[in-house]
């Protein structure tokens, strides 16, 4: 019984796998059978490469699609990396120049010899090229020579191939080459390594090379492609589907780029050289045919027939709007033009599968006409409106100068203010610092001295004392009788009678000089009390000026400021006004532009089939 459930599960996975095989039979005839029957020779498989290389696509495009039983033909010509190597080395490799040029010409001989006979005999010249660079480090002898012992020899050798790869690795770890191409030639290392593993069925190793590959281009073409073969070999579907959607796209996004940059040449190579047709090369790909199936399908889907869109174009063109294109728009017609020119493109799957782009740029292209064709009607238009705003730049012009003048008027009454102010804080604290001086050296003034006051005083006192002394003694001479005194009695009298009157001076002047004293104390005091006032109203004074600074100041700005604001608001307004009328003559003249060209417009819409419904 067991026995017979899995002869039964046998079976059905035999009928699965013979369905899988008729439906990628069944795609492969549909669609891609023209690209795997063409036969070409070696040159025109390299012209082909060469032609890649000449694209210069981007390098999420870039990577050329090589099956790897053609691989050779890749180093058959000077390729950018066999440039850039011979660039970058140009010095050591002069010195050793004609062995360089025999290894590469010996190393075509190989390939192209036309029986097995000469082949080998090519083989011994260019092992013999190989021994004469011994001593010297050259990259591609052990590169070469690889690629001979996989694809060049009668008996292939993949281990030796593999050791002169890993030769070729170590050599390229100590050369003075740029990153960059450090890189390219380390993933051809990683593929060829592949390449070998896979010849002798080792597909787990083949796949770590192949991902290191990846891991150094990420945007790689020909490693995923042998990725996903080797994957498929060890029934890794899931990353198989992954891999087969990726490869796929390929195709599609470098005829979209072409599209884009409406370069023929990127669209006739990709077109007539595409990448999928070559995941129906192997029987091994029919595990995923329904992956392919979806794709393809989903991919020609779109329900506009090319013919379609040529007739629109050509409708189009019988217009004869050559006058009203720019660069960009005659650029992108004669692209279009010359697409559809090829009937065998309209036939082309892939170029059924990029009609929905195609489409979208023909209708872009004449979305870009019809505006180009408003402008020009509009420039009479703009040109009108070109007298509003040379109007509304004056005013703008006039307004920014008011406003810039209050700006500078307000910054020079500030100016003034602070000047001012400077001033009177100059001369309040000098006046200040003189008095303050004054009242703390009023001690040392001898008006304000008592002692001084009081000598100068008895001094005065003394002086009139003795004058006092002298009239007193006239006086009492000239009152006594001078016959009946003698004269002693009478010089006597007289200096009694002066003495008296003296002394009453004196005492008197004694009092007066105290008296004047304590006056010169209480000067001195009305004086120190007089200069604190005086401090006190100079700081008052000082407080009153600056108040009344600021005032005149602030009245002197706020009158300029609401005089040229009201001119500023005039100009506002005015802006505003005639920005208003500008915007109702422009809906008009544009309105009126519109009228003018709507027969044109209409010819181009019914040029390419767009009614009035679909319009609105």
């Amino acid at each position: 019984m067991t026995e017979e459930k899995t002869t039964y599960g046998l079976m059905q996975q035999d009928e699965r796998k013979v369905d899988l095989l008729i439906d990628f039979n069944r795609l492969k005839k549909n669609y891609f059978d023209y690209y795997l029957n063409r036969k070409k020779s070696f040159t025109e498989k390299i012209n082909d490469f060469k032609k890649f290389f000449s694209l210069q696509l981007p390098v999420n495009l870039g990577e050329i699609f090589i099956r790897e039983n053609e691989t050779y033909l890749l180093w058959f010509f000077d390729n950018p990396i066999v440039l850039a190597y011979e660039n970058e080395l140009k010095e050591k490799l002069s010195l050793f120049k004609i062995k360089h040029l025999n290894l590469k010409k010996y190393f075509q001989k190989v390939f192209t010899s036309e029986d097995n006979h000469k082949r080998e005999i090519n083989v011994n010249l260019f092992i013999g090229t190989v021994k004469s660079f011994y001593g010297i480090n050259h990259f591609f002898v052990p590169f070469y020579k690889a690629i001979v012992f996989l694809y060049g020899v009668k008996n292939p050798d993949p281990l030796l191939a593999l050791e002169e790869l890993r030769k070729a690795e170590s050599m390229l770890v100590n050369l003075e080459l740029s990153q960059k191409l450090k890189q390219e030639l380390s993933y051809y290392l990683n593929l060829y390594s592949a390449y070998a593993h896979q010849s002798i069925l080792q597909y787990d190793s083949a796949i770590e090379y192949l991902n290191a590959a990846i891991d150094i281009n990420p945007f790689a073409v020909t490693a995923r492609y042998y990725l996903l073969q080797n994957l498929l070999q060890v029934n890794d579907s899931e990353q198989a589907n992954q891999l087969v959607e990726k490869l796929f796209k390929i195709d599609l996004e470098r005829l979209k780029y072409s599209l884009e940059e409406c370069n023929s040449l990127v669209f006739d190579y990709c077109l007539t050289n595409p990448v999928t047709p070559n995941l129906f090369i192997n029987n091994i790909f029919a595990s995923v045919s329904p992956v392919l199936e979806k794709l393809v399908t989903n991919s020609l889907s779109y329900p506009k027939a090319g013919e379609d869109l040529e007739k629109q174009l050509n409708n189009l063109m019988n217009l004869r709007l050559d006058d009203h294109f720019d660069a960009e728009v005659k650029t992108s017609f004669s692209f279009l033009k010359y697409i559809f020119l090829e009937q065998k493109n309209i036939a082309s799957p892939f170029f059924k599968m990029i009609l929905p782009d195609i489409e979208k740029k023909f209708h872009t292209t004449v979305e870009k006409l019809k505006n180009i064709i408003r402008e020009e009607s509009l420039a009479q238009c703009y040109k009108e409106l070109k007298a509003y705003d040379e109007i509304i730049e004056d005013n703008k012009r006039s307004k920014e100068q008011l406003e810039k003048e209050i700006v500078e008027f307000k910054q020079d009454i500030q100016k003034k203010l602070s000047d001012s102010i400077k001033a009177v804080e100059e001369y309040t604290t000098a006046a200040i610092q003189e008095t303050e001086f004054n009242l703390l050296h009023a001690h040392e003034m001898d008006k304000f001295n008592p002692t001084v006051a009081f000598n100068n005083a008895m001094i005065y006192n003394l002086v009139v004392s003795v004058i006092v002394f002298l009239i007193g003694a006239i006086a009492g001479y000239m009152n006594n009788s001078h016959s009946a005194l003698e004269f002693y009695e009478l010089f006597s009298s007289v200096l009694i009678t002066g003495a008296k009157w003296t002394a009453l001076t004196f005492i008197f002047g004694v009092f007066v000089a105290s008296g004047i004293s304590v006056f010169v104390i209480a000067e001195k005091a009305t004086y120190k009390q007089n200069l604190k006032r005086r401090i006190n109203e100079l700081k008052k004074e000082k407080e009153i000026s600056i108040d009344l600074l600021k005032k005149e100041a602030a009245r002197k700005e706020k009158s300029l400021s609401e005089n040229l604001n009201e001119r500023i608001d005039y100009y506002k307004r005015r802006i505003e006004d005639l920005r208003k009328e500008k915007e109702e003559t422009e809906k008009h003249l544009k309105a009126k532009a519109e009228e003018s060209i709507k027969p044109l417009i209409e010819k181009i819409d019914n040029a390419i089939g767009i009614s009035n419904e679909q319009k609105n």
